[in-house]
C-alpha cells in the first residue's frame, strides 16, 4: 500500500466536544448464547450454537436455530436471532415484538430511525427490526498500553503505513479496511474508532461516541476538552459508530426485497438504461431465489449470493473469490455458472451443494439451455 505514506495535520472540523453517556436500560439477557458468549470474553468457537447450514455476507447461518453470527479477529462481532429462535433473547422479548411493548418495558430507545430501534446497556447493544434482533457486544479491551505507544510512534513518524500495520496487528477486529493508492479508511465499529487519510477531510483518528479507551495518558471522553485533545484526532461524540453499523446493515438487508433487487439489475449508461450482464442465459429469478452479486468492469462477477424470497431456506453464496463467466438457473433450485479456463459447475441453493458438470481449459462460455442440452463455446453436453 502506497496511500498516504505519511500524514500531515489537516484543519479540524468544529465540533461539540461536550460528551454525555447515554442512559443504560436495566437488561436482563435471557438467551443463554449471549450469557455463554459474555462468560467467554466473546471467544469464537468456544460457544456452540447449533449446525452451520451455509455462509452468507460474512456470517455463519445457523438456519434451524435461527441465529446468524459473523467473526472478527477471533471474537464474536455481531449475533443476529432471526423468527426461528424460539426463546427470549432480553427482558422476555423475542423476535418480532412489538416497538411499543419494547419500549414499554425499556423506555425510549437509545437509537431510532424508522427501520430500527436499539439500546445500549451495560455489556451488550440489542437492536430490534424486522425478524431481527441483533446483538453486539460494549467493548472493555482497548490494550491501552499498546495503543497509545503506537499512537505516540505516529506523532512522531507521521508513518501512515507502520501505524496500520502495527494497529491491524494489535486489534485485528477490524470491520472494514479500503485502500487505494492515494487513501485509507480502517473502521473498528466496536471500538468507536476509525483511521483515515485523505478521505472526509481527515488525516487521523476518527474518535465516537462508543469509543470507551484512552485517548492519551490520563484523558478520556469523560474529561477530554479542548486544551488536551491529542493531535490527529477528529471527535464525532454525536454518533455512535456500531449504531452507524447497525443501520446501513439492516437498510441492506430491507433493500433486498424483491423489487428494488430488480431494479438494482440495471445500470446507468450514458442518458439510457441497458441490462445489466446480458449474458446470462436464463430468467435472473425462480419463484423461491435471486441472486445479488458484486461486478467488475469486466465481463465478470462475483461474490454470487442467494437471497431466499420466502425466507423457509437460508441465504448463502458461492465462488466467493472467483470469476464468474457465464450463468444462469436451470430450474427454481438449481444454478449453472462457468469459471473461464477451469470448468463448468451447478450449485443447489436449497441444499447448498456444488456438482462439477465439466472441467478444463476451455473458455467455458455458456450460450443457452435446450431441454437438458447446455450449450457452450463451440459444442454441447446433457445434464444429467
Amino acid at each position: 500500500m502506497t496511500a498516504g505514506n505519511t500524514i500531515e495535520q489537516t484543519p479540524k472540523v468544529d465540533v461539540n466536544i461536550n460528551y454525555e453517556k447515554e442512559k443504560v436500560p436495566e437488561m436482563k439477557i435471557e438467551a443463554k448464547e449471549i450469557n455463554e458468549l459474555i462468560s467467554n470474553g466473546w471467544k469464537a468457537g468456544v460457544v456452540s450454537f447449533g449446525t452451520i447450514e451455509s455462509r452468507f455476507e460474512d456470517y455463519d447461518i445457523y438456519f434451524d436455530e435461527g441465529i446468524e453470527v459473523k467473526t472478527l479477529g477471533a471474537k464474536v462481532y455481531n449475533i443476529i436471532f432471526t423468527e426461528k429462535y424460539a426463546g427470549n433473547i432480553i427482558n422476555g422479548f423475542k423476535v418480532n415484538d412489538t416497538k411499543e411493548k419494547i419500549q414499554f418495558s425499556l423506555g425510549k430507545p437509545t437509537f431510532e430511525d424508522e427501520n430500527v430501534i436499539g439500546y445500549k446497556g451495560d455489556k451488550i447493544y440489542v437492536f430490534f427490526s424486522q425478524n431481527e434482533v441483533s446483538v453486539y457486544r460494549v467493548e472493555d479491551d482497548y490494550q491501552t498500553e499498546k495503543f497509545l505507544e503506537i499512537v505516540n510512534e505516529l506523532y512522531e513518524t507521521k508513518n501512515a503505513n507502520t501505524f496500520i500495520s502495527k494497529l491491524t496487528n494489535l486489534w485485528p477486529d477490524y470491520d472494514e479496511f479500503m485502500h487505494t493508492e492515494k487513501s485509507v479508511t480502517l473502521k473498528y465499529s466496536l471500538k468507536g474508532l476509525t483511521f483515515k487519510v485523505n478521505s472526509d477531510r481527515e488525516n487521523g483518528l476518527g474518535i465516537y461516541k462508543n469509543y470507551g479507551g484512552y485517548l492519551a495518558k490520563g484523558v478520556t471522553l469523560d474529561n477530554l476538552t479542548e486544551d488536551n485533545m491529542p493531535k490527529y484526532m477528529y471527535m464525532h461524540l454525536d454518533e455512535d459508530l456500531i449504531y452507524e453499523t447497525e443501520r446501513i446493515r439492516v437498510d441492506n438487508v430491507i433493500s433486498r426485497e424483491l423489487e428494488d433487487y430488480k431494479a438494482r439489475l440495471y445500470f446507468a449508461e450514458g442518458d439510457g438504461y441497458r441490462e445489466f450482464k446480458d449474458y446470462c442465459f436464463s430468467k435472473k429469478e425462480t419463484d423461491k431465489f435471486f441472486i445479488l452479486y458484486n461486478s467488475t468492469d469486466e465481463d465478470t462477477i462475483y461474490n454470487i449470493r442467494f437471497v431466499s424470497k420466502d425466507r423457509e431456506n437460508p441465504n448463502s453464496e458461492i465462488a466467493k473469490n472467483e470469476a464468474i463467466y457465464t450463468y444462469g438457473w436451470i430450474n427454481d433450485t438449481q444454478f449453472v455458472y462457468s469459471i473461464q479456463g477451469k470448468g463448468i459447475y451447478c450449485y443447489n441453493a436449497r441444499t447448498r451443494k456444488t456438482v462439477t458438470i465439466i472441467e478444463g481449459n476451455e473458455n467455458f462460455e455458456i450460450k443457452k439451455l435446450q431441454g437438458n442440452q447446455l450449450y457452450y463455446d463451440n459444442t454441447s453436453l446433457q445434464l444429467v
